[in-house]
């Protein structure tokens, strides 16, 4: 190959540059352009999910994915969410209050920790024990969360409208019919259908 050959080629081609911070506040603003993504990145944190649609059993986000399952969010994270204590289905089982603290854990290692959770409990208020709430809202105060309580049709409104506020909130989001998340198996029938 002769010297008019290699430049001929390095014109041709072009070579992305990736830029490197060693500055972690820095690292959103200097994503490369190419069509790879990197995973060990945070998510982007100007695009903050919220709830398009909600129906008996599943959850359509801002970015088109559905949910048919219980859900977490906080910014622009969606977790599945299967309570394992919370006590939903009967109300004479009351948990310890260790067991109570136990599905909300995840709002002690946030960083930064939200300042509010909001908690949809499914068709009604009623469907979580008033003991239960107590137990939830006592733990959640002592590490600085507030804790709003709402049917989920509710929630998913109010969760929106703060997060178009700029507020920081985390969410979690019975499904309208009890589901396993897990499994994706109704834990009990219920006929109602909402929607947005």
């Amino acid at each position: 190959m002769n010297l008019a050959s290699l430049r001929s080629i390095s014109k041709s081609t072009s070579i992305t540059r990736f830029q490197v911070s060693h500055h972690p506040s820095k690292s959103y603003q200097q994503r490369s352009s190419s069509q790879l993504s990197n995973i060990i990145l945070p998510p982007d944190p100007n695009h903050l999910l919220q709830i398009h649609t909600l129906t008996h059993r599943t959850f359509t986000l801002s970015n088109s994915v559905v949910v048919a399952s219980n859900l977490f969010l906080y910014r622009s994270t969606a977790l599945l969410w299967n309570p394992l204590y919370l006590n939903v289905i009967n109300p004479q089982n009351h948990p310890s209050n260790e067991q109570s603290r136990f599905d909300f854990k995840i709002l002690e290692i946030l960083n930064p920790r939200p300042e509010m959770l909001i908690f949809g409990t499914g068709e009604s208020n009623q469907s979580i024990h008033p003991m239960e709430t107590k137990r939830i809202k006592d733990y959640l105060s002592s590490i600085g969360v507030q804790l709003d309580v709402l049917d989920t049709k509710n929630a998913c409104s109010n969760y929106n409208l703060l997060i178009e506020e700029g507020r920081s909130i985390a969410a979690m989001f019975l499904t309208l019919q009890p589901v396993n998340s897990v499994t994706s198996q109704l834990i009990k029938y219920s006929p109602a259908t909402r929607s947005f």
